[in-house]
């Protein structure tokens, strides 16, 4: 079993190309839904895509884990602005636990993955606010298909859109 407590990672080719083409196309097909930044196409436990998602999304996640989790939400988002830092704490039933990013594309154009990247910090969100300073733990370049992934109450952000618009990924909070 991995330690998530305050740590982050990545893990390259985590979802293959034909399998990543046909997620997206699927949850493109949900609802959207306008989110600071842009929008998104979301999934929880109440959706009727769930067991859908649950097999082709959180199983190998859940396997690459080594431990079954729970979903807050699951989305395909769409940014057109970048967020500003924060970290990926949402009401649920337990204890937030892992969030996890599979970078799609860039501008809608799946060889521009590289352009951009997500900053993971060390501060953990503790509900007293945004820290002062931020001291970065690791800066993960998007490749499409990998697994970005940090222990939920960290601070992150998704870097600076520079040379480009649009940034588009699948997203995962999980609680356990």
């Amino acid at each position: 079993m991995i330690d998530i407590q305050g740590r982050s990672g990545q893990v390259s080719n985590f979802i293959p190309e034909i399998e990543l083409l046909k997620i997206i196309r699927i949850m493109q097909a949900f609802q959207m839904m306008p989110v600071d930044g842009g929008f998104c196409h979301t999934v929880d436990s109440q959706h009727k895509g769930y067991i859908w998602f649950k097999n082709h999304v959180m199983a190998p996640v859940e396997n690459y884990f080594d431990r079954e989790l729970k979903l807050i939400c699951g989305m395909y988002l769409d940014l057109h602005e970048p967020l500003s830092t924060h970290s990926d704490i949402r009401p649920c039933e337990g204890t937030p636990l892992v969030s996890c990013l599979i970078p799609c594309s860039v501008d809608y154009q799946a060889h521009l993955c590289s352009r951009a990247s997500t900053d993971v910090f060390n501060e953990l969100d503790t509900g007293q606010g945004p820290p002062a300073q931020f001291n970065l733990q690791a800066s993960y370049a998007w490749n499409r298909g990998d697994l970005i992934w940090w222990h939920t109450p960290l601070f992150h952000d998704i870097g600076i859109f520079r040379d480009f618009k649009t940034k588009q990924g699948i997203v995962l909070h999980t609680y356990e």
